[in-house]
This record gives structure tokens, C-alpha cells and sequence, in this order.
């Protein structure tokens, strides 16, 4: 197609004319969609297909690509026929016939499935198997419900009953029961990913040069409590934190004391941008998170968003937002733990950092790439995580994040199958600058936490190439979470 005018004349051409089988040859457009377009065309201009559901404006540009690169099998695909031939009206009524004949063949097979299903449960026999089978035969179990259903396979393998009830939320003695009368407890069908079969599945991936900007096609994120970080800051050390902030393209931050701070970073990084929270916590515990972004490689979608905690279950409520860099976009959710008195009071809040993760993956409209940032004043392998699976953690022993090499709490988690398996570089890591940039002793430890942190930044990398998912929308409005264990309960 020599140009953008005649391209679209004759892709909207073809598009009022494909077959079934043509458009599921499009990008993106699957069997529903492809059924939907053709129950709504003819489309008279883009706009319209943009508006149809399903689709949005980035689809059909992708759409028109695909139609520019392959004109010339297009034509072949497509032809205008306002006029059906006779022979053309026969194969037609033919092949809706077959079509209504294996919907009748498909419907009465989950019919039998199902009826063979329901005498199980009558009959007292296991109807499923814990670890391995899908949502709908979960759902057969009394009184189990579809969100703790999900969240069972969310959680999978397990290895004991205890596993079950420690690392499903939800899950009370009432449900443990129902589940060990009826359904087996066999080992997983396919074992687990992990970070060790992540990395030796993606090979020798390099180091990864912090000195230079990350290269084409790869975006560097990283998150930093940056220990009282306000207006009250000496330009000096300001200075430090912005060259710090520059080895990264975006970067989640906790702590933050008030907004002129965030003006004065970005006249020392030109070209970055912010969004910062409003003030998150209790009279005594009270801070603002932000991201800050280099404006030339990442973009924000729509607005960033505090979670609404209906049940106060944070202290310190989440902050979430949408990006997108090339053809990557992904949710980040940046938190920063209670300290409180106990390691109970952490535990509590981390335990419920998946009901987050789970209310924010309900509005996300199909994005997979859902990552949590933050400070959690936990190490990463404190049994407080375990309902985070199959989300894993990026850094482990032997980093450690804070200065002086005490404790390893800042971390990166995201989906294992997903952003780990998929778009993750295979580099992570924790910028040590209080070796690297001051003195090997007490002293320049001390200096290295009043000029800077007593937190050191973490980060890891991902390619910005593809897309494996849907197109970011930004749904994430009015998020609200609730705290499981009373909601559930109520409800059963």
C-alpha cells in the first residue's frame, strides 16, 4: 500500500469483506473478536473499529501494520462481494451447519462432564485434585467459593494440608475440611517455576553496565527508600541522590517527606518527571510515595492511585500507577511496611499484600505484568510471603539492602510464568554506594546514611520489544481492598 490515504481506503476494504478465516490471521484479534467484526461492519472509517468493544486504537494500528506489510495476500484473502453466488449460498449454509453441529457435540460433552461431576459429589467420591485441577472442578466443593477457588491455584503446589491452610487467605478449618473429604492432594502435573529455572532457562545473560543508560529496547526500574528525603536536603547531598537515581529509568520511592524535594531532583535530572502520592500513614508514621521517571523512555498511563484500604489493613496505604516503555506496559505497586513493635505487625500487613495484588489484577483489564516495590522490613524468605505465590522476589542471599550489610527488606516481586518468565532481562541487583562511594568504615557508614540512605537501591531490567498481553487501560480508579478474613467470612 504506497500510502497512508490508500492504505486505509483499502484495508477498511478488506476488512468489510474478510472471511472468518482471514481475520483471525490479524494481530491481536482472536475468534471473538473476529466474529464480533464481522456482526459489525461495514466500518466506514478506523475510528469505528477503534470503538467497537474489544478493540482499541493501539489494536488497530497494529491491525493496519499488519494489513500495509501484506498487501498483496490480503487481496487474495478478500475480495468485495456484495453479491453472494449461488454455489458461494450453499458452502455457506453448509459450513453454518457444521458449525451448529459441533456446538451441539461441545454442549452435550460438558453436559456429560458435568453430570459425571455432580454424581461424584453426591456419591462422597474426590472430585478434584488440589494441585492440579481447574477452577470449575474446584468450584464443586461445598461452600469453597471462586475467589478462595482462585486463589488455591494461584498458591499451587502444595506439598501438605498445612501448606494449604497456611498460604490460601481465606482459607478457614471450615473449608480445609471439605477440601480433604473430596478432593486428592496428588503431586503437581508440572513443578513449579522458580527464579534458579527462570535463569537457566534465559542462559548467560551478562552483567548489566549501572555506569552507562540502559540500552534500546530495555527499561531499568528500580525502587529506593531514600531515608527522610525533603526540602530540608543540602544541595550536596541532593546531588549524591540524583546521580543515583540516574543510573535508572524509573524509580519507586519510599519515604519521601514532602513535594519541593521532588521539584529540586528533577531540575538536577533533566528531562524526568513524578508523580507523588498524598500523604499515606498515622499521625506518627506518615509519608509520601512517588515514582520518578526518565520522560524520553517511560510514560505514565492515565493516573497513579492510592489503594482504598476499607479495612485498615496498611498503615501506610499502597500507591499504584501504570507505565509503559516501547511496547512494555505493567502496573507497579509501591509500599513501605510497618515497622511497628513486633515482627507480628509486619507479618500482618505482608500477609495481606495479595489481596492487593489480586484487587489490582481484577481492574487491569487482562495486563499480566503486575510487579510490588518497596520497602517491606522483611526478608524475603520470612513465611509472612508464602501466600504471595507464585509471585517471586528478585533479590535474594546473599544481597543485603541496607547499609552496613544487616538486612535484605527492599525487594522487586512479580509473576513467575509472566514478567519473570517473559520480560524480565534476567538482571537484578542493589546499587551499594555506601561501599563504592564512601569510606570501609563505621565512620563513612554513618556518613553514607545521613548523605544519602541507610537503604540501598534495588533494580532490575526488562526488554521493551513485545507485548504478550492486553493493552494497558487505565482502570484503576476507586481501587478498593478488604480485608479477606472478615468479608469472606461474612459472606459464607
Amino acid at each position: 500500500m504506497s500510502s497512508a490515504g490508500n492504505a486505509g481506503d483499502r484495508g477498511l476494504e478488506w476488512l468489510n469483506n474478510a472471511s472468518l478465516k482471514a481475520l483471525l490471521e490479524l494481530p491481536t484479534v482472536g475468534q471473538a473478536l473476529a466474529s464480533r467484526i464481522i456482526e459489525e461492519r461495514p466500518f466506514d472509517e478506523w475510528k469505528g473499529l477503534a470503538d467497537m468493544k474489544g478493540m482499541s486504537a493501539a489494536k488497530v494500528e497494529k491491525v493496519r501494520a499488519w494489513l500495509s506489510e501484506n498487501e498483496n495476500e490480503s487481496k487474495e484473502d478478500a475480495q468485495p462481494s456484495p453479491v453472494a453466488h449461488d454455489g458461494e449460498e450453499a458452502d455457506e449454509d453448509e459450513e453454518e451447519e457444521k458449525e451448529e453441529k459441533e456446538e451441539k457435540e461441545e454442549k452435550g460433552e460438558k453436559e456429560e462432564e458435568k453430570q459425571v461431576k455432580e454424581s461424584k459429589v453426591s456419591s462422597g467420591s474426590l472430585i478434584a485434585s488440589v494441585n492440579n485441577s481447574p477452577v470449575e472442578e474446584l468450584l464443586l466443593v461445598k461452600g469453597l467459593g471462586k475467589m478462595v477457588a482462585e486463589r488455591i491455584i494461584d498458591s499451587r503446589p502444595f506439598m501438605t494440608w498445612d501448606d494449604v491452610s497456611a498460604n490460601v487467605l481465606g482459607m478457614n478449618e471450615a473449608r480445609l475440611s471439605a477440601l480433604k473429604k473430596q478432593c486428592s492432594l496428588d503431586p503437581p502435573a508440572r513443578p513449579p517455576l522458580t527464579l534458579a529455572s527462570i535463569l537457566a532457562a534465559k542462559g548467560d545473560v551478562g552483567e548489566e553496565d549501572l555506569s552507562v543508560l540502559s540500552a534500546d529496547g530495555v527499561v531499568r526500574i528500580a525502587s529506593w527508600n531514600i531515608r527522610n528525603l525533603s526540602k530540608k536536603r543540602e544541595d550536596s547531598s541532593l546531588a549524591r541522590v540524583a546521580a543515583l537515581i540516574a543510573k535508572f529509568d524509573l524509580v519507586a520511592l519510599q519515604e519521601v517527606r514532602d513535594v519541593p524535594v521532588l521539584d529540586r531532583l528533577c531540575e538536577l535530572l533533566a528531562g524526568w518527571r513524578y508523580v507523588a502520592s498524598r500523604p499515606v500513614g498515622d499521625q506518627n508514621r506518615k509519608e509520601i510515595y512517588a515514582f520518578m521517571w526518565r520522560a524520553d523512555k517511560v510514560s505514565l498511563i492515565g493516573e497513579a492511585k492510592v489503594v482504598v484500604d476499607e479495612d485498615d489493613m496498611f498503615i501506610r496505604e499502597p500507591f499504584v500507577a501504570s507505565f509503559k516503555a516501547g511496547l512494555f506496559d505493567f502496573i507497579l505497586c509501591t509500599i513501605h511496611v510497618v515497622w511497628g513493635d513486633t515482627k507480628t505487625e509486619r507479618r500482618g500487613e505482608i500477609e495481606k499484600l495479595r489481596v492487593v495484588m489480586d484487587a489490582i489484577a481484577a481492574r487491569a483489564d487482562g495486563e499480566k505484568d503486575l510487579m510490588l516495590l518497596g520497602d517491606f522490613n522483611m526478608e524475603p524468605g520470612d513465611r509472612s510471603w508464602r501466600s504471595m505465590r507464585p509471585y517471586l522476589p528478585l533479590i535474594n542471599a546473599p544481597h543485603t539492602t541496607t547499609v552496613g550489610d544487616i538486612s535484605l527488606f527492599d525487594n522487586i516481586w512479580m509473576s513467575a510464568e509472566d514478567t519473570a518468565a517473559q520480560e524480565w532481562t534476567g538482571r537484578a541487583g542493589v546499587v551499594e554506594f555506601d561501599k563504592t562511594d564512601f569510606e570501609d568504615s563505621i565512620v563513612g557508614r554513618r556518613l553514607a546514611m545521613k548523605e544519602v540512605s541507610d537503604h540501598r537501591p534495588v533494580w532490575a531490567s526488562f526488554h521493551t520489544t513485545a507485548d504478550d498481553d492486553a493493552d494497558m487501560q487505565a482502570g484503576l480508579e476507586n481501587l478498593r481492598i478488604r480485608d479477606p478474613r472478615r468479608s469472606h467470612d461474612a459472606e459464607a
